[in-house]
């Protein structure tokens, strides 16, 4: 358990195992009664301890012999799943010290006998498991129902046939239950300081549980103030000097309670505040994360008019990189298409959409093949003549079915795109925003990852115009080769 709050229940056993039970009595009987073969889930059983009344197999006994007598409302024999034997469980919670376990445990068994009388035949106790607990097995009377030994059946038997049904009978069956474990509450739990509910229950912070802890000790140490005193009151006659001693002492345990109490309020304010101050500061980070996420849209929509545009001193492949990147990242403008991505991206939710896609395409090929029958019957129909009157009912059986097939498949395709906007739109807004942030980073390495790109590719012309013009200008350095004449040509005489 681990809290301080009481853990009291009861359940109804019959011979054999029906309405949903796993176990009969005699099985429930046998794991209380610690056989070997009935308790597996205890690493080393110790035999239980008699605390009232007589062994578990003498009360299973007492409620087979109550079974073979008994009569429902219409006057017939119980059945075989009938129940026949009542058995409870009071469990003391690890949170509460060991050495009040006794107390709780006598103060437990006199509510039992208060409560039941002579029909609680049996109460062990067991130790061996983490809480120490008691179990009680009650059985009606001769002559008496059930809903002796158990109110939630008194309950259900007391509203049956009125109005309302099934429902009518649990409700009356939880708040017999409820009313059933508030008596406990007021008549044992509170002296010894258990709260009636956890805090689980009532969706109680850690804080505000130990302040109900806190306050529940207090409780018990007034109520046990007043018990004692009054028994002060008693022994003031005979002993005045014990009675002020003893007055005095459970003075100082009220205040040592109540300094207890003030240090748990203490910490608790210190617990809110540091709360409070991690809740301040995850949404101060949710609001940068957001300005930062809107900066860098502004950002991306300026890029992307420019990529989209590309200066004209760009090559041609350079500006289809940068359009091709533009048009890549987007969808993230758009919110919607946003969140559609981030469901795809999503292990169960992407799975999810593969399914309702494929039965939208099986819906739309169904539905195209439906039309085109359709189509294909009211032109046989159209041509018909008046008289082909055999003909015309068959026809028009066939077209009843195409048109109905057809209703059925846009009916699909309806639903299947409804449950699509219900699976986008049920993912967190948190997954959301963490797939828009990866999203942006890829993009933003995506870019930087181009400009060094296009950064490495203009030095690379550039050192190939380098290259170029020096190779030009070596070559005009050099001197122009001597022409050769050509044969056959004509030349002055040469003078003698």
């Amino acid at each position: 358990m681990g809290e301080g709050y009481q853990f009291l229940h009861l359940d109804s056993w019959a011979r054999s195992k029906g309405g949903g039970k796993k176990w009969n009595a005699a099985e429930i009987v046998a794991e209380a009664e610690r056989d070997p073969e009935a308790c597996h889930h205890i690493d080393t059983p110790c035999p239980p301890q008699l605390l009232f009344g007589d062994r578990p197999r003498q009360a299973l006994e007492e409620a087979e012999a109550w079974a073979t007598q008994a009569q429902d409302a219409q006057g017939r024999r119980l059945r075989k799943d009938g129940c026949m034997l009542a058995a409870g469980v009071i469990t003391w919670p690890d949170s509460q010290p060991t050495s009040e376990w006794a107390s709780f445990r006598d103060s437990s068994i006199e509510w039992l006998k208060k409560k039941y009388e002579k029909r609680l035949l049996s109460v062990v106790e067991h130790v061996d498991e983490r809480h120490p607990h008691i179990h009680f097995f009650c059985v009606p009377r001769p002559g008496e129902r059930f809903g002796a030994v158990h109110v939630g059946k008194a309950a259900i038997d007391h509203v049956r046939g009125q109005k309302g049904g099934s429902k009518k009978r649990n409700e009356a069956y939880r708040d017999a239950m409820r009313q059933w474990q508030d008596d406990f509450h007021e008549e044992v739990g509170k002296f010894h300081g258990l709260t009636r509910l956890g805090p689980g229950r009532r969706r109680l912070t850690r804080g505000e549980w130990k302040a109900e802890q806190a306050a529940a000790k207090l409780m018990a140490c007034e109520l046990a103030r007043l018990q004692r005193a009054g028994e002060l009151v008693d022994l003031a006659q005979g002993n005045l000097e014990q009675a002020a001693h003893l007055a005095e002492v459970e003075a100082e345990r009220h205040k040592k309670a109540r300094r207890e109490l003030e240090e748990i309020i203490m910490e608790v304010k210190k617990q809110d505040k540091q709360r409070a101050k991690e809740i301040h500061q995850t949404s101060q980070d949710r609001i940068s994360a957001g300005r930062m996420s809107i900066e860098r849209q502004k950002i991306w929509e300026k890029k992307r008019d420019e990529f989209l545009i590309p200066p004209k001193e760009l090559s041609y492949n350079q500006a289809e990189r940068r359009r091709e990147l533009a048009r890549k990242y987007d969808y993230l403008m758009y919110p919607a298409e946003v969140r559609r991505q981030a469901v795809e991206t999503s292990r169960q939710g992407g799975e999810a959409l593969r399914r309702i896609e494929n039965g939208q395409r099986e819906a739309g090929k169904a539905e195209n093949q439906w039309d085109r029958q359709v189509d294909y019957l009211r032109g046989q129909a159209a041509e018909l003549k008046p008289w082909h009157l055999l003909e015309k009912a068959r026809v028009s059986s066939k077209l009843r079915e195409a048109e109905a097939a057809l209703a059925a498949a846009r009916a699909e395709q309806k639903s299947l795109a409804l449950a699509e906007k219900k699976l986008i739109a049920s993912c967190p807004v948190e997954v959301v925003a963490r797939y828009r942030y990866s999203q942006e980073e890829e993009r933003e390495k995506a870019i930087a990852e181009m400009l060094r790109r296009e950064v490495s590719e203009a030095e690379a012309e550039r050192r190939e115009a380098a290259e170029a013009k020096e190779r030009h200008e070596r070559m005009a350095m050099r001197p122009a080769p001597a022409k050769e004449k050509k044969p056959g040509g004509w030349s002055p005489p040469r003078p003698s």
